[in-house]
């Protein structure tokens, strides 16, 4: 998993977060009407990618560079793209996200290209804009590369860090196994049928009227869909993962000057 921060973004702002503030990005703006690739399987279309699941999927024609665009129709700020179920890690295909500003206007590099150290999810961070288009481009590599999710979006950064308590969803995995034992009780070995990852993020201090503006609406839309999220993105950017909601996820007051708290259970792709 990977976070790609543009070097020109400016990572603080008027709640005190800064460049290892977690961020989530639930909020998309892509629909099966507004996204068209370069090229498709006629099985595998573009439009796959506008599901938040992971089992259906784009796959491109060929291993030549391809796009995958997004028309916005937004008029507010973007500065998230989220991709999960890719291939671009084993493939060695280069990736980065572009912009357009109008209607067939140029398009201006969002962040730089990079091959991706493995297939888990990514998340690029660039600055907070309007932009007619945005687009993920991706350089021929040694596969046909393809995509099971797309996020555009606005960023939930919060305004205070994650410290201890937190376990990196990279780290989380539980097993199912079946392990085979001899009537002496000797081991003989052992199948692993199955594997899941979870964690969960504490939050304390937070700004009641933060909560209130951001956090609020990012509960109400993650009750329904995943989200990517990324704990602590300028430090470990390859610590970033794409789950959704498992538990009870409520704001408490926290302190007697009006600071709130919460605890956010999570499952996902680790």
């Amino acid at each position: 998993m990977t976070i790609v921060i543009s070097s020109s973004v400016v990572l603080t702002d008027a709640f005190g977060a800064d460049a290892n503030s977690p961020v989530f990005l639930v909020h998309t703006i892509v629909t099966i009407g507004n996204v068209v690739a370069s090229g498709e399987d006629e099985d595998h279309p573009a439009t796959n990618v506008a599901n938040p699941g992971t089992f259906n999927y784009w796959l491109a024609d060929d291993v030549d560079d391809h796009t995958l665009t997004v028309t916005t129709g937004y008029v507010d700020d973007l500065d998230g793209v989220g991709v999960a179920g890719h291939n671009f890690g084993t493939a060695a295909i280069a990736v980065k996200v572009q912009g357009q500003y109008e209607d067939a206007g140029a398009w201006s590099d969002l962040t730089t290209d990079f091959i991706p150290a493995d297939d888990r999810p990514i998340i690029f961070r660039f600055d907070p804009q309007s932009l007619y288009g945005i687009r993920l481009v991706m350089a021929e590599g040694t596969a046909i590369p393809r995509a099971a999710v797309l996020y555009v979006g606005k960023l939930m950064v919060m305004p205070r860090r994650t410290y201890v308590g937190h376990e990196p969803i990279n780290y989380s995995s539980e097993i199912e196994a079946t392990n085979g034992l001899s009537e002496s009780g000797q081991f003989l070995g052992r199948i692993v049928t199955g594997e899941r990852f979870g964690t969960s993020f504490p939050f304390d201090n937070l700004p009641p009227a933060w909560l209130r503006t951001f956090l609020v609406p990012f509960l109400a839309r993650a009750k329904q869909e995943p989200f990517f999220f990324a704990w602590r993105p300028a430090t470990y950017p390859r610590e970033t993962g794409y789950g959704w909601l498992t538990g009870r996820a409520v704001p408490r007051n926290s302190k007697s000057n009006g600071f709130m708290a919460i605890d956010l259970p999570i499952g996902g792709l680790g």
